[in-house]
């Protein structure tokens, strides 16, 4: 075991390891901070991207990935929501993606005081679209939901604040949202909504958990944007108080609704099954758990085929919890895991290629990449950490550079193109102008598979040369009154 402080001991076997960062905005933690995330394939070329949504300055950052681990900021990130007074630039707090106006290309809305939509073009970039005023907001909206729930194809959102009803925006299919409906049967304040298909009839509904810390509840939607109660709030000692998250936790087909609760000091996670008839009281699956998550997902990260679920948490750290397929959960291998700062948002996908679910956290003025460490094989992954050396000036002078992998294991660097440099251990040697190509690459041993390689590519310009040209003293004479130069 290797303790790393704070009380928290890692376990050196561990489920996910720590990939790379990469930073959200152009300013300080204090005043640029992502407060949520959502991930797809926004340029379409086959890899996941991120994008996270940034209060204190209003924008949206846009990472597009290589496939290989490895983010950059998109042309024209961060950008701007222009919309709302107060503008959602100040008060941002939920994100969700879907294709809104039909294009085939992924875009955005971002809920503030005011509902915005960003169109993307299906190259990263993304234009400011339609904007909708909240309802009755007095403070920030805080739940967003995408999801078809009138059956025409089209997706809609489901909105909600602090302290309000919630609202269904009926979507147009070309990026425009409304007239809202007030969905007015909740009786409390709202914490947060979930959508699934509970019972089964391929119809969207509702898990609502409410503001006085008892069960979800649950409505049933008609397919038509209407709902019907199905399941009402059962009284508990234990206090609902995470966000919810929903999967198929027990196999079986049909939407879970996953909650952490607390009582005292003893937190537990609680699977509320769906079901073709569902009846209260509703029964749930619990299991120990290690605090309630401020932002909880789901995925197969063992690769068991069984539900698993991961959550940020304060004090900088991820914790995920591995399903049995019954509903129950069991701490992965190494969790926690330690990413810093303050993160909230979690989002999870293939980020790196290799076939298994990796996570991605934002910590305030970063993303933090966990990369899921065990393959097939029962090898952990690594990943090769490698600056670009920058544009160099044709001289004969060798410089070095530097690769590390986060196995710890020694990095080697090939040259692509010796023409123009040649590489012998860590030393680069300028041969020609053009560009250099250097890749660098971990074999791997009995822990480890193999890291994809890392190619860093820059310019070799011809060095300026300067030349001195002397100019003999001027010689000066007087003749008759006249000045004459030899």
């Amino acid at each position: 075991m290797i303790n790393i402080g704070a009380n928290i001991v890692l376990a050196q076997t561990s489920l996910f390891t720590l990939g790379g960062t990469f930073p959200v905005g152009p300013g300080s933690y204090t005043t640029v901070t992502a407060v949520e995330m959502a991930t797809a394939d926004f340029n379409r070329d086959g890899k996941l991207d991120i994008v996270t949504l940034n209060a204190g300055d209003g924008t949206l950052t846009v990472l597009l990935g290589d496939g290989a681990g490895h983010f950059a900021q998109a042309p024209g990130s961060p950008i701007k929501v222009m919309t709302g007074t107060p503008p959602l630039a100040t008060y941002s707090n939920a994100i969700a993606t879907g294709d809104f106006n039909g294009d085939g290309f992924p875009d955005v809305a971002a809920l503030g005081y005011d509902l915005a939509v960003l169109l993307g073009d299906g190259t990263g970039r993304f234009t400011n679209g339609k904007g909708f005023v909240q309802p009755n907001f007095h403070v920030s909206g805080t739940l967003l939901i995408a999801g078809d729930f009138t059956g025409d194809g089209k997706l809609d959102l489901v909105t909600a604040g602090f302290g309000g009803n919630p609202y269904l925006w009926p979507g147009d299919g070309s990026g425009g949202f409304g007239p809202f409906a007030s969905l007015p049967f909740f009786s409390n304040y709202v914490t947060d909504i979930v959508a699934g298909d509970f019972n089964g009839d391929g119809k969207l509904d509702l898990a609502v958990q409410m503001s006085n810390g008892s069960t979800p509840s649950v409505y049933l939607g008609n397919g038509l944007g209407g709902f019907q109660h199905g399941i009402s709030p059962l009284p508990t000692v234990f206090v609902e108080t995470a966000p919810a998250a929903v999967g198929d936790f027990n196999g079986d087909g049909k939407s879970d609704v996953l909650t952490v609760s607390y009582f005292g000091n003893n937190f537990r996670s609680e699977t509320w099954p769906g079901s073709s008839n569902l009846v209260f009281p509703w029964i749930a699956v619990t299991s120990p758990a290690p605090g309630y998550p401020l932002f909880p997902i789901t995925g197969d990260f063992n690769g068991d085929g069984k539900l698993d679920w991961a959550g940020t948490y304060n004090g900088g750290i991820v914790a995920v919890e591995l399903g049995d397929g019954t509903g129950a959960f069991t701490p992965a291998p190494g969790s926690p895991y330690v990413v810093g700062d303050s993160p909230y948002g979690i989002v999870a996908g293939d980020f790196n290629g290799d076939g298994k679910i990796d996570l991605a956290v934002d910590t305030g003025n970063q993303v933090v990449l966990l990369l899921n460490g065990i393959t097939a094989g029962g090898l952990k992954t690594q990943v090769i950490q490698f600056t670009n050396p920058g544009g160099r000036t044709w001289t004969a002078t060798p410089f070095t550079i530097s690769a590390t992998a986060t196995s710890g294991l020694p990095v080697s660097f090939q040259s692509a193109t010796p023409s123009v440099c040649t590489i012998s251990g860590n030393s680069v040697a300028l041969v020609g102008v053009g560009t250099c190509s250097i890749t660098a690459t971990q074999p791997g041993n009995s822990t480890y598979s193999a890291a994809t390689p890392d190619t860093q590519s820059f310019v070799v310009s011809q060095a300026l040369q300067t030349i001195a040209i002397s100019i003999p003293p001027l010689a000066i004479s007087s003749f008759w009154g006249v000045l004459r130069c030899p």
